[in-house]
């Protein structure tokens, strides 16, 4: 509060304060005079909005520590770690029902694992079927591609059973698995729990079985298959040559000698 002074012959002061929204108030209190009884009642005001705002603000914090996060990154399996081994019951490519492992790829092939929430919903097939339509690339650069989604084999099954047109992925030429507990993707820590599903978490895992690349994409936002596939150009690029694959960066273009001088000559070729 400051000073009293005089406006249109009457003693005024300014009150200054936070509304229980925490948003900054100014207002003119006119008085016939200002005295120590005045000063008082006006204290007693301000300390009763700051108390409305301290208790406003309680409750918020309340609800979200109650609520919780919409998604919280315990341990994120984050490059580069070993990826989780994982046994899971799966539809292949043929159509025909067997369980998969990772380790069974060690040693031999890349593998590109991606979670989705479910089948028959809307940004899942067009992902599922991107991927196929790509599955060929893939293929020629020696990686497994693998979805997994909590649905049983059944459900997928049915999925690739039903026709584009009608909201299906058709006959799609890669293994999905099926996670009915849910632990592949609480392993990978893509599991959402006030859904029940998984997000959208894409894993490069190299022959070693680790993991060199990882992206975690909310319920709404589709991946990019271009850029998976680029990541796997990019860790090839940079297992063959030992160059390291600046921004940007695509299957042809130079890469960048992993010292100052590489650095220093390739910055100024940037366009």
């Amino acid at each position: 509060m400051k000073r009293p002074w005089k406006r249109g012959g009457k003693k005024c002061c300014l009150i200054q304060y936070l509304d229980p929204f925490g948003r900054f108030r100014k207002q003119t209190q006119f008085t016939e005079r200002i005295d120590a009884d005045s000063t008082v009642l006006l204290l007693l005001v301000l300390a009763q909005v700051t108390s409305s705002r301290v208790a406003f603000h309680a409750s918020v914090h309340e609800n979200i520590v109650k609520r919780g996060p919409r998604y919280n990154i315990r341990n994120p399996e984050t490059p580069p770690c070993q990826a989780p081994d994982f046994v899971a019951d799966a539809v292949l490519p043929d159509g025909s029902f067997d369980q998969v492992s990772l380790s069974s790829f060690k040693g031999k092939k890349y593998v590109v694992l991606f979670f989705y929430p479910l089948d028959f919903t809307f940004v899942c097939p067009s992902e599922i079927v991107a991927f196929d339509q790509k599955i060929a690339e893939f293929q020629s650069r020696n990686v497994e591609v693998i979805g997994c989604s909590i649905d049983s084999k059944f459900v997928h099954h049915a999925w690739r059973d039903t026709p584009l047109n009608k909201g299906g992925i058709g006959p799609i030429k890669y293994t999905l698995l099926a996670d009915v507990k849910k632990e592949l993707a609480d392993k990978y820590q893509v599991l959402l729990p006030s859904e029940g599903v998984a997000l959208r978490g894409l894993f490069l895992i190299d022959k070693q079985g680790v993991v060199r690349h990882a992206v975690i994409n909310d319920l709404p936002l589709g991946r990019s298959v271009d850029e998976a596939l680029r990541m796997v150009d990019a860790l090839q690029h940079h297992e063959s040559v030992g160059e390291v694959c600046p921004a940007n960066w695509t299957k042809g273009a130079k890469g960048m000698k992993p010292t100052s001088e590489g650095v220093a000559s390739y910055l100024p070729t940037m366009k």
